[in-house]
């Protein structure tokens, strides 16, 4: 019988190279292969430390198998001002439920909320920001963003977007399969739209429009996700799909805004509303709805209380 062991000595020089440049490869594949499925969620108000675990990500789970995503809305971008912003949105949403009728109430929040996106700027929520997706779009790894907003406010988006100098089209998800506007994810309420790297989720569930757009665009699931959102309850989504497809998620609760938020004034909002929306109603009346579309009056209609008889 042959001694395996005297086999291998008498290898020549080149095939040795070879063999050992396998096992390396082998024991590299199973060093990944080897991480944990794991879900961690971690407060943070400085974006740089999702540089730091996108750069840890692509090292654990490999380049084309690392995902990284950011939300817009206080997470990169923040409104100049209170009006149009998400804490004025979330606001408006608690004085609906609690009154209908409150007096504070515009007629329509979430067109008035579109043509303020029209009408406003945005800044970046830490001076950095834009460098950091940027470096992190420097390591190779895809980056997205998946924002709560809904399609029809696309064109604000990109334009605050570029005014900002971030831009997702070049780090967005690879793929050969054609894509042709907005689509209705099985079981969704409303359709979602994936242009340049941008995903419009219109309030939907996160991680569920995420898996949606991925069988949309024929893709597998990544190995390791790391993203970065303001919203608890956007991260918990991306959790819970993570634990039911085995995604390793890496999870940054953006508090980098809350000082802004904690200081938002409804008081000065209404105020800022009350001098603007005549002219916003007259631009629409002048121009038309291309670029929003908000009602012709100021409260819900079904609020408004008829004029008062004249006594004469």
């Amino acid at each position: 019988m042959s001694n395996p062991l005297q086999s291998l000595r008498s290898l020549p020089f080149w095939k040795w190279l070879i063999l050992v440049a396998v096992v390396a490869l082998l024991a590299f594949a199973a060093g990944r292969c080897s991480v944990p499925q794991e879900t961690t969620m971690v407060q943070t108000d400085d974006l740089k430390r999702v540089l730091n675990a996108a750069n840890k990500a692509r090292s654990d789970f490999g380049l084309n198998r690392t995902l990284v995503i950011f939300d817009l809305d206080n997470t990169l971008l923040a409104m100049e001002q209170d009006l149009g912003s998400d804490q004025w949105y979330d606001w408006q949403k608690n004085l609906q439920a609690s009154d209908p009728c409150d007096e504070n109430l515009v007629a329509d929040r979430l067109a008035v909320q579109g043509a303020l996106y029209w009408a406003s700027a945005m800044r970046l929520t830490q001076p950095d920001a834009a460098d950091i997706v940027k470096a992190i779009q420097d390591l190779g790894v895809e980056v997205i963003a998946i924002t709560s907003r809904g399609p029809d406010f696309r064109l604000s988006t990109f334009r605050e977007l570029r005014r900002n100098s971030i831009d997702f089209d070049d780090s967005d998800l690879q793929t050969d399969t054609p894509f042709e506007g907005p689509f209705q994810p099985q079981d969704a309420d409303r359709p979602v739209l994936y242009e340049d790297g941008v995903l419009f989720v219109a309030g939907q569930h996160k991680g569920e429009m995420l898996m949606a757009l991925l069988k949309k665009l024929d893709l597998n699931a990544p190995r390791g996700i790391v993203v970065a959102d303001d919203k608890v309850d956007n991260l918990e989504a991306y959790r819970e799909t993570a634990l039911d497809k085995g995604i390793s998620l890496r999870a940054f609760h953006y508090t980098g805004e809350e000082d802004t938020i904690e200081h938002f004034s409804g008081e000065h909002a209404e105020a800022q509303w009350e001098r603007l929306w005549q002219s916003l109603v007259t631009i629409q009346e002048e121009f038309g709805t291309d670029h929003f579309d908000i009602p012709g009056v100021n409260r819900p209609e079904n609020c408004l209380l008829p004029e008062p008889e004249s006594s004469d």
